[in-house]
């Protein structure tokens, strides 16, 4: 046996390693524990799975595409060497590749990259969301709580917005291709006010249809405003990037695309209330000034010919105005009758709809499941109300 120097034996290892064929150009799975960047340069990493570890470098002069990220899995491809001066065994990366949803992450920061770069996101190419939207599109799954959450929220906060469901899968291949076609379709009519591409929350492939380019285009080409509402508060797609506006769940969605209809009652009338306010301090204002210049008048006789004309003057010019402010204030009242007549639960029901109660609690009837054979019925149509009997 022959004595070895510690230098000795590791450039022996190291030997073994550079003629061993799978050593030397190896390929590795594993997750990022470590990464530290010195000063020189180089970059330092730690390579792990569920066992073992194993310490890595990356050249300065090497490869620099991929920035490593705690906690990602990545595919390294090197060679296995021996750090004599620590004695100790590492990864000297050439190649690295994230993968699982590492690497969809990368696809995905691609894309978003190039439709940023394309105009897509633009803020100034945004549309405001109508402020009373009648006629709703709905892209999502018949089938998912988003689209009982988006009904509900609606019937709730604004009853005479209409909902229109373009029935789609969520998820899976051929996802994309019919949000983008539901989307297309939705154009096609003249009165939609306004779209919602809503679905629940899932895993990083569940969403990769929202993540689509096909689905961002068709977004981006949309006549009518898009809202999003896509996943949990975390969740953050190209399609929300994209959209008009993006709300963090299809609930949010829902609360964002539809107004509160009480508030919007109070609005009115607190707007009338002021404009009567306006139109009484006017009128108090004119009926002060024509007292004080018939006060003149008998003041001061000498003058009555000229007072005489000034009065007339004022007479002419205060009915002007008065005038003027009655037809302003009655242009916006007729307006704002007009806009209640269109948006009233009456004019809903004008149009052929009727609104189901179950009696005696008068509880509001959204679905078929709220209804068992026997409940006493209240449907409320146009015209009067018609007591009724649930069956079979």
């Amino acid at each position: 046996m022959i004595d070895l120097t510690v230098s000795q034996l590791l450039e022996h290892i190291e030997n073994l390693f550079n003629i061993d064929s799978t050593l030397s150009d190896v390929s590795v799975v594993g997750e990022v524990s470590r990464v530290t960047k010195a000063a020189s340069g180089h970059s330092y990493f730690a390579l792990k799975d569920e066992e073992s570890i194993i310490e890595g470098v990356i050249f300065s002069r090497g490869i620099g595409s991929h920035h490593l990220e705690l906690g990602e899995m990545v595919r390294i491809f090197g060679r296995v060497s021996v750090y004599k001066r620590q004695g100790r065994m590492q990864i000297m990366a050439e190649i690295i590749q994230p993968v699982g949803t590492g690497l969809i992450q990368a696809q995905i920061d691609e894309l978003r990259k190039k439709l940023n770069a394309e105009g897509l996101f633009d803020m100034s190419r945004k549309r405001p969301i109508p402020k009373y939207p009648i006629n709703i599109g709905v892209v999502t799954s018949e089938d998912a709580a988003a689209w009982e959450d988006i009904k509900r929220t609606v019937s709730n906060r604004f009853p005479m917005s209409k909902l229109i469901l373009s029935h789609t899968l969520v998820q899976g291949d051929k996802a994309a291709s019919l949000i983008s076609e539901a989307l297309y379709s939705f154009n096609d009519l003249i009165d939609i006010d306004l779209i919602i591409l809503a679905r629940g929350g899932g895993s990083p492939e569940d969403l990769l249809p929202f993540n689509d380019e096909f689905v961002a285009r068709a977004i981006f080409a949309s006549a009518v405003p898009v809202v999003t509402g896509i996943g949990h508060e975390n969740d953050w797609s190209i399609a929300d990037d994209v959209a008009d506006y993006r709300a963090a769940t299809p609930t949010a969605a829902a609360v964002a695309a539809v107004p509160d209809w009480v508030k919007v009652m109070e609005s009115i009338s607190l707007m009338k209330n002021t404009l009567d306010d306006r139109l009484g301090n006017i009128l108090d204002q004119t009926k002060t000034m024509l007292e004080m210049t018939v006060s003149n008048l008998n003041s001061s006789i000498p003058d009555f010919d000229y007072s005489k004309l000034q009065l007339d003057d004022l007479i002419y010019r205060s009915s002007n105005s008065i005038d003027n402010v009655f037809n302003a204030q009655s242009d916006g009242y007729a307006k704002l009758y007009d806009n209640l007549k269109i948006m009233s639960p009456q004019a809903t029901l004008d149009r052929g709809y009727s609104i189901l109660h179950k009696q005696p609690t008068n509880e509001l009837i959204l679905k078929k499941s709220d209804v068992t054979p026997g409940d006493l019925l209240k449907i409320t149509i146009s015209d009067g109300i018609i007591d009724a009997i649930a069956e079979d």
